[in-house]
């Protein structure tokens, strides 16, 4: 992986690793390599900072466009301004999270005790995120520059349908357990992931409404 090369910090090298998750999912997670853990999470804050941050402010262009006095109503709505900071930071939080999470799940439910390396696992969420990275508008604008206009959609595309070819190729790596059994320790992580998800989301929903609650018993 070229975010993985000592001394190799560029723009590009962040995108080429993004690219190289999507385009190619066997050679990015297929092949044993040793991971330097800090760069990889490294690799997936930036991911997830640019995708969910450049997806908030396109949001509020075209809610400006279709609603043109939006953004200054935000800019005199402190309150709302600050309901939308903690949603997009919340988004951030919690698709990282998920990336780290799904993957240690994996290791935990597939991999004999004496087997598991937590790090690896860890280091293989991580460049997951390149994935979220690609399907965001910034990553689609990166696309687009370094591969042009066809190859950029089409790394859009390949981004979101890569995740179950990404993660057969971890497995065939990393695990020698039967088929039936990757299939039941999927399954098993899959519910926990969502269970957590959900119990996320309802938490978040619920304490935004706590606080417009508040704050409408403040503005009376």
């Amino acid at each position: 992986l070229p975010w993985e090369e000592s001394g190799l910090k560029s723009l590009r090298a962040f995108f080429e690793t993004a690219e190289m998750t999507a385009a190619e999912p066997e050679e990015a997670f297929g092949h044993q390599q040793p991971y330097h853990l800090v760069r990889a999470l490294s690799f997936a804050c930036f991911c997830e900072f640019l995708g969910v941050f450049s997806s908030a402010a396109l949001g509020v262009f075209l809610l400006e466009v279709i609603h043109p006095p939006f953004y200054q109503l935000l800019k005199e709505q402190s309150g709302l301004y600050a309901v939308l900071l903690s949603i997009t930071c919340t988004v951030f939080i919690g698709l990282f999270a998920m990336h780290l999470v799904w993957a240690l799940l994996l290791e935990g439910a597939l991999q004999p005790a004496s087997r598991r390396h937590y790090t690896t696992a860890l280091a293989y969420g991580c460049y997951t995120c390149g994935w979220d990275l690609l399907t965001s508008p910034i990553g689609l604008v990166l696309s687009i520059r370094y591969r042009g206009l066809r190859r950029g959609f089409g790394l859009l595309r390949l981004a979101a349908r890569v995740p179950r070819q990404a993660t057969d190729a971890h497995l065939n790596l990393r695990l020698a357990a039967s088929i039936e059994d990757r299939k039941r320790g999927s399954r098993r992580a899959i519910i926990i992931l969502g269970s957590a998800l959900l119990l996320g989301t309802l938490g978040v929903i619920a304490a935004t409404l706590y606080w417009l609650y508040l704050s409408l018993l403040s503005a009376n």
